[in-house]
């Protein structure tokens, strides 16, 4: 981060020199041109030793202190020069631009203690210093000084080695080969199968592929394999020569190519390679590549990617024995011949592990913590030191989370720009897509994320560092400029003064002082504390441009607040906030408001005004009070998710088109609630939870109600989103029909999926089976349907759902019928069904072969037919018995749950031949298990969880039912293992 901030002080420096004489009249009265010339000169003086220099901290305690200094006097600079700058915002409004031109000069308290007129001695303190850092010398790095890592194996074919055992990584191979070999249950349509595997340097993602390109099955199945060494090109077998004879000697033939270690500058070249050799090869060819770029993998194909996750510490160990000559003695007994803590600590990274090994075997001593927190470092080194200063900044800063936090990409995206970290290369390009950008080349260029949580679209939303990774992150924590606190109380030391980021993590009561204290900081996090109310001298926070008070008991926010003019994005979903302040327009550099889920019932006026605002949460709309919808018409940046609350609150379709939302283009994902919108999925687990939302009774007369079922359709008619609009859900509806522009594939062609949640007078549902890219369709709370039939599907060119993968229908009271034809290409892609409380149901239609997962819940009259192809299956009921199971020759999962009457299990059992797992889960009265689990011999798995009566029945070899179980591999009685045998525990790597 050094060079990333010296880099940009001197930016910022040669910005204000350069502008015209009268603006540097504004910083001319408080420090002299010369001194500015002189502190630039210091900063380009000490610039050329920082690169070489950043890249040995890590090995060099004496080196990562000097740029410790140095970046810690490149702060003071920035401070410096923000502290001169008056700020560039410019609005139409006189009053709005009188204020952000001025409020920093006036205003400015980093340096309170020296005074707005003794910045000429600041600055030249700092130069000083700066001075004295640029004279230390230190030797000339020494390669005897590092062990090699990562890359230290990367020049040769991996792909000629045969090699039996794969410690770690049997299912992952498994996983691979069976797609390659298209033994997976999937559509087979002949096509090349394109497999990804990703993870970070040293994960073994060549050794996998290695395993996979000489296993005897794939050997068999396929008549030639070669494998590309993608940063050389270099091929094998060598007798293909050069990478232009490939297509040639592919063309015709049944092959696997593997691409392996492709880089993301390169991938292009490696797509074209791959669009022709599909071309060229014939059916049921295999390409497999090995990437650490998550990106370089979704160019190549969306799905069939395999993530690589760190090994378990039992594989870690076994991967330290083998190479340290130790295989006879097992985990336990390691533990006494090895420093275990060490080892321990710095598992997860095959290589790190064979590294610790191999050093044990060359020293014939155990690797210190020194030792083994060195190998794992410098398994890193290389990749943090291939990085561009600017991403080596945003690492850096992630140093800040604790371990194991999952980081949501989209607050760490924002936090980036808080700190100035995020430079946009083009004109009028937003930092946020700079900052996603940044966030993706991270991932690419070291895969340093793991357990990624992805939306629907399957972008990465939430991470978590790679343990190695953290540990590495936590060598450049600068306490005295970025915080977190961890318990009740926050210290408060000089040093601390001039923070810059502030997270605190604790229930405490927030101290007042914090905000006379912290003047410089720039992010303020104090999200799920037991802050009540926020001071008024929060407005003294004249550099804060992060605000996180979500999950907190805040009811009101001072009007202090609105004096933030930096304040780039403002946190509130999840508190007890019931309004904002009424000048909440003049938060002129206001990003980002998220206001999801709070007691605000009504919007200030003036949100219209906050013109550069990318994400409003939500759009609450008062009647009589507050804003109009009208001014959300000039939000015109607004992109990603919207919700608009209380839509009923709209007197008539005029004041509905006013909001324009077929003009926001950059709008992905809308809600449209006629009531306070309320995410239970999303509230489960946040705090505060009481004020969970309860619906007021409707006290309307019927004459009301028909007038307003009446107004609402006409208000939903012209509030016809943009057609770039990919998801939809619409709460709370009290119409009698739906909008026709919500059937039209036309005025949707992107829409992906689609939610109907509570809207009660609705009698039929509208062909929603012409929206041509429909893949997720959520039916909820439609208590007056009784029929689904064939109009539901649409008619034309495009009907009969062509794309939709997962069908849920819930809370359906009234349902009778459901009728569809699969003969007729009905649902030809459904993959996950599920029912809930749909009581009524007489029977399921013929379902398509693809159906591959179904969920039934309190769908007590239904009747089954055959699902030859179902592969899972999850029972959930309030009845004393299930009914026989239906011919099910490939189910592999059975899960039956919250079934507290439940008695016995179906008698038929025993056809299930392919049943590898099964989990019953809080059925606490039924009494025993069934005869005919003797007969399922490919059983592997048995969890039984809240069910006291087959506790008792299932003990180790003395319970009534053992002998019905005794033959499964894995047992698991109320989240106790029990081994069948006396063997030992196989491991999970074997």
């Amino acid at each position: 981060m050094a060079d990333f901030m010296v880099s940009d002080v001197l930016r910022k420096l040669k910005s204000m020199l350069q502008q015209p004489e009268e603006e540097q009249m504004k910083f001319k009265a408080s420090v002299a041109i010369e001194d500015l010339l002189t502190l630039s000169k210091a900063l380009k003086n000490i610039q050329p030793k920082l690169k070489d220099a950043e890249n040995r901290q890590i090995n060099e305690s004496d080196i990562r202190q000097w740029v410790r200094d140095v970046k810690s006097l490149a702060y003071d600079a920035d401070d410096i020069v923000r502290a001169l700058t008056p700020s560039i915002i410019h609005q139409d409004n006189k009053k709005t631009k009188k204020v952000c031109n001025t409020f920093l000069l006036s205003s400015s308290r980093c340096f309170n203690q020296i005074g707005f007129n003794k910045y000429t001695r600041k600055i030249n303190q700092t130069i000083e210093k700066l001075n004295g850092r640029a004279l230390v010398e230190w030797p000339v790095e020494r390669e005897e000084l590092r062990i090699e890592g990562f890359c230290s194996n990367k020049n040769g074919f991996h792909g000629l080695r045969s090699q039996t055992e794969i410690i770690g990584r049997n299912l992952d191979k498994i996983n691979i080969v069976s797609m390659l070999l298209r033994e997976t249950g999937q559509i087979d349509d002949g096509e090349t199968v394109v497999i990804c595997i990703v993870g970070m340097e040293g994960m073994g993602k060549t050794t996998l592929a290695n395993r996979v390109y000489n296993d005897t099955s794939v050997m068999s199945y396929f008549r030639e394999r070669i494998w590309v060494y993608a940063p050389t090109g270099q091929i094998s077998p060598s007798p293909i020569g050069k990478l232009e004879n490939l297509l040639g000697f592919l063309k015709g033939k049944q092959f696997l190519l593997v691409l392996d270690d492709v880089l993301d500058e390169d991938a292009d070249k490696w797509l074209q390679l791959r669009q022709e050799a599909r071309k060229n090869g014939a059916k049921g060819s295999g390409i497999l590549v090995t990437t650490r770029s998550d990106n370089v993998a979704r160019k190549f194909v969306t799905s069939n990617i395999q993530y690589l996750e760190p090994l378990t510490e039992s594989a870690c160990c076994s991967l330290y024995r083998e190479e340290c000559s130790l295989m006879k003695f097992n985990r336990e007994e390691l533990k006494d011949r090895i420093d275990w803590e060490n080892f321990s600590n710095n598992i997860g990274v095959p290589l790190i592990a064979k590294e610790m090994g191999i050093h044990f075997n060359s020293h014939r001593e155990v690797p210190t913590m020194d030792d083994a927190e060195r190998m794992s470092l410098n398994a890193l080194s290389s990749t943090y030191a291939s990085l561009p200063s600017d991403l080596k900044a945003c690492f850096e800063y992630l140093s800040l989370f604790p371990k194991d936090f999952s980081i949501a990409k989209e607050t760490l995206i924002q936090l980036w720009m808080a700190q100035d970290l995020i430079c946009t290369q083009q004109s009028g390009q937003d930092m946020e897509e700079t900052g996603a950008q940044y966030f993706d080349e991270l991932l690419p260029g070291t895969s340093f994320y793991k357990d990624p949580e992805r939306d629907d679209d399957g972008n990465i939303i939430r991470i978590k560092l790679h343990d190695p990774v953290y540990k590495l992150s936590q060598m450049f924590c600068d306490e005295n400029r970025h915080f977190v606190a961890v318990g009740n109380d926050i210290p408060y030391t000089k040093t601390k003064e001039n923070l810059r980021t502030l997270f605190w993590f604790g229930n405490g009561e927030v101290p007042k002082k914090l905000f006379s204290h912290f003047t410089c900081v720039r992010a303020l996090d104090l999200s799920g504390t037991n802050i009540t109310e926020l001071p008024k001298s929060v407005g003294n926070l004249k550099h804060l441009r992060f605000l996180n008070l979500s999950c907190t008991y805040i009811k009101k926010l001072p009007t202090s607040i609105c004096n933030l003019h930096s304040l780039q994005t403002l946190k509130l979903s999840f508190s007890l906030l019931e309004e904002l302040p009424s000048e909440t327009w003049n938060l002129i550099s206001l990003k980002h408001l998220e206001i999801e889920s709070t007691l605000i019932n009504y919007l200030p006026d003036g949100i219209g005004k906050l013109t550069r605002i990318r994400n409003l949460s939500e759009f609450v709309i008062g009647g009589d009070r507050g804003c109009s919808i009208k001014e959300l018409a000039d939000l015109n940046l607004l992109q990603g998710s919207l919700i608009i609350s209380k839509l009923s609150k709209l007197t008539s379709e005029n004041e509905a088109r006013q909001a324009k939302l077929d003009m926001k283009d950059r709008l992905t994902y809308l809600i449209l609630d006629c009531e306070k919108h309320f995410s239970f999925r999303k509230m489960i687990g946040k705090k505060p939870f009481e004020h969970l939302y309860r619906p007021s009774a409707d006290s309307r007369t019927s004459s009301e109600r028909e007038g307003a079922e009446a107004k609402v359709e006409e208000v939903f008619e012209v509030i016809q989103p943009h057609k770039n609009l990919r998801r939809l859900e619409i709460w709370n509806y009290f119409g009698l029909k739906f909008p026709k522009w919500i059937e039209d594939r036309a005025l949707l062609p992107y829409l992906v999926s689609l939610e109907l949640i509570k809207c009660n007078k609705v009698e039929h549902l509208p062909p929603l089976g012409m929206l041509c890219s429909l893949k997720s369709l959520h039916i909820c709370g439609m208590g007056e349907v009784k029929r689904i039939g064939r109009e539901f599907y649409g008619k034309g060119e495009v009907r009969g759902f062509p794309k939709l993968e997962r069908f849920v229908l819930e809370e359906m009271s009234s349902w009778e019928e459901w009728d569809m034809s699969v003969a007729e290409g009905e649902m030809p892609r459904l993959r996950e069904l599920k029912l809930q409380g749909c009581p009524l149901l007489k029977a399921f239609p013929c379902l398509p072969n693809t159906l591959r997962s179904l969920h039934v819940c309190d769908c007590i009259s239904i009747a089954w037919n055959p699902i030859p192809m179902l592969e899972h299956l999850v029972l959930k009921s309030k009845e004393r018995r299930f009914d026989c199971f239906p011919n099910l020759p490939n189910l592999v999962s059975l899960k039956i749950m919250l079934s507290p009457e439940l008695t016995s299990l179906p008698h038929n059992l025993g056809q299930l031949q392919a049943l590898r797992s099964l989990t019953l889960h809080f059925c606490p009265k039924l009494e025993s298990l069934p005869q005919e689990l003797k007969q399922l011999k490919a059983l592997q798995q048995l969890h039984i969880t809240a069910c006291p009566l087959l506790t008792k029945r299932c003990k180790n070899k003395i319970g009534e039912d053992w002998s019905k179980i005794e033959h499964i591999n894995y047992i698991e009685i109320d989240i106790e293992e029990i081994q069948p045998n006396d063997e030992k525990p196989k491991s999970d790597f074997s």
